[in-house]
Formats: structure tokens, sequence, C-alpha cells
């Protein structure tokens, strides 16, 4: 005899066994929950180079803003004080 237990996730069959009905089922659900895959080390370089190409934009785009701010500020700061230069008449 088959009994079906509802589970959220999917549908397991049990049967009858030596640690009762249910069994083991109530624990592999809870174990299955902390299963990771571990990653190959050609994965791990790849991830790894991935995340450096990321950073690297990311310093970037950073170094970019910054030198665009520097430039605007210094013509404000032109703009705001300008310089006035002495004219020398032309002989």
């Amino acid at each position: 005899m088959q009994i079906f237990i509802i589970d959220k996730r999917k549908r397991k069959k049990s049967t009858p066994n030596l640690w009762g009905l249910h069994g083991f089922d109530k624990y592999c659900m809870r174990l299955n929950e902390f299963a990771t895959q571990t990653k190959m080390p050609d994965q791990l370089r790849i991830d790894s180079l991935k995340t450096t190409k990321d950073r690297a934009a990311q310093a970037i785009a950073a170094e970019r803003q910054r030198q665009r701010v520097d430039k605007a500020q210094k013509k404000l700061s032109a703009v705001q004080h300008p310089q006035i230069k002495p004219v020398t008449p032309k002989l």
C-alpha cells in the first residue's frame, strides 16, 4: 500500500519502513535544502575573472565620473572668478 504525502514543493511516495510510515523523508527534505553543488576549478576561475572584470569596469566608470566632475568644477571656478589680464597697447 502506497501513501502519498503532499509537500509544498513536490509530491512524494512514501512506504512503511523500519523508521515508521514516513521514515527519513522529513529529514531528507531538510537536508536537500542545504545541499550545494561544488564548482569545478575551471568554473571558479571563470567566476573570478568575471568578478574582476566587473570591478575593473566599475573603477573605470568611477574614474571617468571623477574626471568629469573635476573638469566641471574648474570651468565653474573660471567663470565665477575670471582673471583679468591687463591690455597692452599694440605699437
